[in-house]
């Protein structure tokens, strides 16, 4: 600690400056984190056209209720996301 004070306030901050950080590890994580994230968002987006699919294919009662179960989603998801397709199929 007093090597710290007997370099002064500027000339630490200099040295800390000059400092390299090897920051390839956090890089390699961060790409790894983004291609995990791109692979999450495509699959959801699988999973939401697969169940919009089913629900469009029958009008079987307790349909809403097995995706709730196969996918983990409530009721109130499964309609919301079968309401967001259904917008966007009349936008077309």
């Amino acid at each position: 600690m007093a090597n710290v004070k007997s370099l002064g306030l500027s000339a630490l901050l200099i040295a800390w400056h000059h400092v390299r950080m090897d920051t390839t590890a956090l890089e390699a994580a961060a790409k790894r984190y983004q291609k995990a994230q791109a692979a999450l968002d495509k699959a959801r987006a699988e999973l939401q056209a697969e169940a919009v699919a089913v629900l469009r294919s029958t009008d079987e009662r307790g349909t809403q209720a097995r995706i709730a179960r196969i996918t983990g989603w409530t009721r109130e998801q499964i309609r919301q996301i079968k309401l967001k397709a259904d917008a966007a199929d009349a936008a077309e």
